[in-house]
């Protein structure tokens, strides 16, 4: 099966199995509530996240935010910092070597407009807002609530 990418999902999954990916990550800031997408693809499949994805080759970073916000969300945001990025290994079935490598830079961002509706794409199966950091939530996860500042634990 092809992808977006217009390579089959093993190449694919081989890419991922042998090199560290690039991804940015997207902490969104509702006045103190943060939004959470439910994921429909691995890794953390089935579990409250932050939106993100990898980034396109030679694409600027900050542009990439933005973009990854609109797609992800539907919302117009902007960015308030770069927080501190992170890189996580997951256990993966699906790559040849079992592991699933990314780096990610975090940013900070808040709606342009606070009375813009969530509109998430095919990635997710739902959405929502947190004001804690809960316990049950990935541990990488948490870091990135936690070095957002906006959430108390």
């Amino acid at each position: 099966m092809k992808n977006k990418y217009n390579v089959s999902r093993k190449l694919l999954n081989k890419f991922r199995s042998n090199f560290t990916i690039l991804v940015v990550e997207l902490v969104i800031d509702f006045g103190g509530k943060i939004l959470l997408i439910k994921r429909k693809e691995e890794p953390l499949k089935g579990q409250w996240f932050i939106p993100g994805r990898r980034i396109c080759k030679a694409e600027d970073i900050e542009k990439a935010a933005v973009r990854i916000t609109k797609e992800e969300t539907g919302l117009d945001c902007k960015i308030v910092r770069q927080l501190p990025s992170s890189r996580e290994i997951y256990h993966a079935k699906w790559t040849e070597d079992g592991l699933y490598d990314t780096y990610g830079i975090v940013f900070l961002m808040k709606p342009i407009n606070k009375r813009q509706k969530v509109c998430i794409d095919n990635t997710s199966s739902g959405y929502m807002f947190t004001e804690k950091i809960k316990s049950n939530f990935d541990p990488y996860l948490k870091k990135i609530l936690k070095n957002s500042g906006v959430l108390i634990l």
